[in-house]
């Protein structure tokens, strides 16, 4: 029996399987994985074999899809994931305001979108070489540490076509801070620690869009959740035209550094 997520688990009251009678439990988190919280320590084990549940938000709030530790999250400061757990589950870990301490044993494949996300007392998260796909995250806070090099994060990154941001990766070969492309031959880099976006390389920038839609603002730019934390922007001689909304409400911008190869400005860039 495959389940991957527990609205799927949730619609029946039992699985007649050929090898017997699979009841749904109140401590499962995967069809083959459990959980157990320690409240007294606060450690949250999670131990099986295979995918946790992907859990998420929807519109109506009576279907929500919490994690079975949702009630009591706050309790939540260490979480171990033993080897075995194939993946981390969408919004598992999400507003654990208490977690400080996340190990991932090797062998997890995938994070699932906003697993980490609105957990402010977690720094630090070391992520395994066994990952081969990371979904939508927003850890602005984080720095991660990964066992391979850059040029093996940069792959694992691209591959996993999601935006992905965090404060900074330590790789074994040393560290790289998020980045990604922004022009044909431009790359955008953003420094936490100075709050400094800064764009090099050579050419034109992109040009992007910020619409609305019936359920909220579709904004094409690749920084857009960092918009907000954006208090320097930095183009380096040899960009030449910055592309339209680029840094548009970036509502933090204090000081822009702008060459003289740049020729062109777009509309409603800043």
């Amino acid at each position: 029996l495959e389940i991957k997520n527990l609205y799927q688990f949730s619609k029946y009251s039992q699985a007649c399987c050929s090898d017997g009678i699979l009841l749904p439990l109140e401590n499962m988190c995967g069809a083959n994985v459990m959980w157990e919280l320690d409240e007294n320590t606060g450690l949250l084990t999670i131990s099986g074999t295979g995918d946790m549940f992907d859990y998420g938000y929807v519109w109506d709030d009576a279907s929500n899809i919490y994690a079975p530790w949702y009630s009591i999250k706050d309790k939540i400061t260490d979480v171990y994931i033993e080897k075995g757990v194939t993946s981390i589950g969408a919004i598992a870990f999400a507003s654990c305001k208490s977690l400080k301490s996340v190990t991932i044993s090797e062998g997890v494949t995938e994070i699932g979108e906003l697993a980490f996300s609105s957990c402010p007392e977690l720094k630090y998260l070391a992520f395994p070489l066994s990952l081969t796909k990371i979904n939508y995250n927003v850890i602005p806070d984080i720095t991660l540490n990964y066992p391979g090099t850059k040029a093996q994060w940069l792959d694992l990154v691209n591959k996993s076509e999601s935006d992905f941001f965090y404060r900074k990766v330590i790789c074994s070969d040393g560290e790289l801070l998020p980045s990604g492309a922004c022009g044909e031959d431009l790359i955008w880099t953003y420094d936490y620690d100075n709050k400094k976006l800064t764009i090099s390389g050579t050419g034109e920038m992109f040009d992007y869009s910020i619409e609305p839609d019936g359920f909220g603002v579709i904004d094409t730019r690749p920084w857009y959740e960092l918009k907000n934390i954006i208090n320097v922007v930095e183009i380096e001689e040899g960009v030449t035209n910055i592309g339209k909304h680029a840094f548009e409400d970036c509502e933090d911008l204090v000081e822009d550094k702008i060459p003289s190869t740049v020729t062109k400005i777009g509309a409603s860039a800043f």
